[in-house]
């Protein structure tokens, strides 16, 4: 399916094929009930696939593209298909162009039908912005298309995007308010025969809400900014339906429409029949929801000043979620008795999904072409900086073993003493978008480098002084440093610097500092923390968190798309 991609392919180069020509003509369609699926993502920011330490990662161009091949079908984004440039970018963004180009190829073969801008997509410069692109407010842009209809089915399917002109990298490029943009577009795409309507805005939601009920007669707008993991439903503004997918292609926006007979006039709009997909994802919110609400009124009406009036209404409540639950159980998509229809939602990608095996094989050699990209350029850089005068540098657990025997042999046996291995086993150890969370002192002061990982293992893994601070002046002392040079009590930030949500879902402080700190009534046993360990009392650990994640998904951690 996806041979033939280039090896090799300049930012420059990128041409965004807008493959979403209209096909032939349907007729008039007035008697026929036709149907027409539309996939729709913006914000991929250069994303090829997840990072794997969550239970279950969203989002891989590998397992996406089977999906878009499905015909007949359009595929819209709405932009910010690259990925953002930022000074601290700097030392990333080489490897981030290399999986530009990457996307860059999966689009033009799919092909993805319609894309607009988005300020990630000038991260490599204008030149970067590919001919084919459509925008309506960027006429200063050169090679821009304008919307145009698409034939989907046999329905005749508008499409056009615009984006923020109040941005400020979209203002330096000439563009014009996209509110008049919007109007014109509109107008254009019924003149020529556009039944449905639907705009891309590269634009927030607050701001998409605003030009919709600017520019009434929109079927859909999709919000194409600041969309994070995206709405679980379609929301009517006006007579519009405001349709949020998911950034980084963490979910896939499916949107099927039903035209039943003759399009409705102008300003009349389809029904809200939710189907199969949102249902199960709804169900899923309500198996949550509902035992919540559920033991809340229970406390709420056990307590003493518990009030009648808020008890009453919560029950009520309590009473229409599980009727939802029961309606969306037995009839999953509640298409009207007559007239046109559509479902909208959200699709996972997650692990247990197809994968496109060229896709798949590209990555993997772009990931080999990054390692060795990234080690030159790291041993062209030479060792870390020097920490400054008085501050204390990195030495590595072999130190910290001396004294701290008892604890060193406890985080041997510790998952922190194998995350090297984890990288080493997909091939990522040399990623700068992995590495730092996976070794010690990475880029700082005294600490180490991609190289330096690479060439000795003396700061692999995530060893003592990653929650201590670094211990040369300790040792230095022979652990009589006074005051401490290092911190016996580590913060929850620190942590969260390499666990953040979306890297560790599970992740909840005192839970894994129960793993971390390992304490054990067995005297015997190896030690770290005791006396911490005992103050935090019983409960959950992250290993049982994590456990409880893994099994819900599922699927193993690193699970490789099959061939």
């Amino acid at each position: 399916m996806f041979k033939g991609f280039a090896l090799v392919l300049g930012l420059g180069a990128m041409v965004f094929a807008c493959a979403g020509c209209p096909g032939k003509k349907a007729g008039t369609g007035a008697g026929k009930n036709r149907t027409a699926k539309i996939y729709y993502l913006t914000e991929l920011k250069g994303q090829i696939e997840p990072c794997g330490c969550t239970s279950d990662p969203l989002g891989d161009l590998a397992r996406i593209a089977p999906i878009l091949t499905q015909r007949p079908r359009l595929v819209i984004d709405a932009g910010g298909v690259l990925f953002e440039h930022t000074e601290l970018y700097d030392k990333d963004a080489p490897q981030q162009r290399l999986k530009a180009e990457l996307v860059a190829r999966a689009y033009r073969e799919l092909p993805v039908d319609v894309i607009g801008v988005g300020p990630e997509d000038l991260s490599g410069g204008v030149e970067a912005v590919a001919p084919g692109r459509s925008v309506e407010n960027l006429p200063g842009l050169p090679g821009v298309v304008p919307g145009r209809v698409h034939d989907v089915g046999g329905i005749k399917v508008g499409v056009f995007t615009v984006v923020d002109d109040a941005d400020a990298g979209m203002a330096k490029l000439g563009a014009t308010p996209a509110h008049a943009a919007a109007q014109a577009a509109l107008t254009r795409l019924r003149a020529e025969g556009a039944e449905v309507v639907i705009a891309l805005a590269h634009l927030t939601r607050a701001k998409t809400k605003a030009l919709v009920r600017a520019v009434p007669g929109l079927d859909f707008a999709v919000v194409g900014q600041g969309v994070e993991l995206g709405g679980a439903a379609p929301e009517l503004v006006e007579a519009t339906w405001l349709l949020v997918p998911a950034e980084k292609g963490q979910k896939l926006g499916h949107l099927e429409l039903h035209l039943v007979g003759p399009r409705p006039v102008t300003g009349s709009r389809v029904v809200d029949a939710v189907g199969p997909l949102r249902a199960a994802a709804e169900l899923e919110s309500l198996a949550e929801r509902i035992p919540k609400l559920s033991a809340d009124i229970a406390a709420w009406a056990a307590a003493p000043d518990a009030d009648p009036a808020f008890i009453a209404g919560k029950r009520a409540e309590l009473g229409e979620l599980e009727a939802l639950k029961t309606k969306l159980e037995s009839a999953p998509l509640q298409a009207p008795a007559q007239g046109s229809w559509f479902t909208a939602g959200l699709q996972p990608i997650k692990k247990g999904l197809d994968c496109a095996p060229d896709i798949v094989e590209q990555k993997r050699a772009l990931t080999a072409k990054i390692g060795e990209m990234n080690l030159g350029a790291a041993r062209a850089a030479g060792p870390p900086p020097a920490p400054a005068p008085g501050k204390a540098h990195f030495v590595g657990v072999e130190e910290c073993e001396s004294c701290h025997k008892a604890a060193v042999e406890f985080w041997k046996n510790s998952v922190h003493a194998r995350a090297w291995a984890t990288l080493e086993v997909v091939g990522k150890q040399l990623d700068r978008d992995c590495i730092s969370c996976h070794v010690t002192g990475f880029d700082a002061p005294g600490g180490s480098t991609l190289a330096t990982q690479a060439d000795t293992p003396v700061l692999r893994n995530v060893q003592c002084e990653m929650c201590h601070g670094p211990g040369s002046l300790h040792v230095d002392a022979d652990g009589q440093d006074r005051p401490r040079t290092i911190s016996l009590d580590t913060p929850e930030a620190t942590c969260k610097g390499c666990h953040p949500k979306e890297h560790s879902d599970t992740f909840e402080y005192t839970a894994y500092l129960r793993d971390v700190l390992g304490g054990s009534d067995d005297v015997k046993a190896p030690r770290h923390g005791y006396e911490r360990w005992k103050k935090l009392g019983s409960g959950p650990t992250g290993h049982a968190l994590r456990s409880a994640a893994l099994a819900k998904a599922g699927a193993s951690i690193g699970k490789a798309c099959p061939k």
